[in-house]
């Protein structure tokens, strides 16, 4: 396997979010992974996998395309989309039945071939208009 800090992010993206693996965040992410949200808040591990596990029970049918990553030393930056069926309820917004995807951009930090740090960036409001949830502008 290769090993690569872009590959281990692949593997990342393709087990966990695509393939539905959540024990893969154990073997990916260490224990002290600290994500960064946009709001301007941290989050572990823990909560990590609560956020997979929310997405996984809502999305099935996934699919992940990885269009772009770039590495700069320690770390990569990846530009995917992941499209999915909206066949359960999320956050209080029940299943429409519809197909959508949700671009995002990643930054994550790697350390010993695992996930430290991450900062990711997705296109909430434009899946969220996918469902038929917000309006078109």
């Amino acid at each position: 396997m290769d090993t690569t800090n872009a590959q281990v992010m692949r593997n990342a993206f393709r087990a966990i979010v695509q393939g539905g693996n959540v024990d893969a965040i154990d073997e990916l992410f260490a224990s002290d992974f600290v994500g960064h949200d946009t709001a301007g808040g941290t989050f572990g591990r823990d909560e990590f996998r609560g956020g997979v596990n929310e997405m996984l029970a809502a999305f099935t049918e996934r699919r992940v395309d990885i269009a772009d990553q770039l590495t700069d030393g320690d770390k990569v930056a990846t530009r995917w989309t992941v499209t999915a069926l909206h066949s359960g309820a999320f956050r209080g917004i029940p299943a429409t039945g519809r197909r959508g995807y949700l671009t995002g951009i990643s930054i994550d930090r790697l350390a010993g071939g695992k996930i430290v740090e991450s900062w990711e960036v997705t296109d909430d409001a434009g899946l969220l208009r996918q469902l038929g949830v917000l309006p078109s502008p």
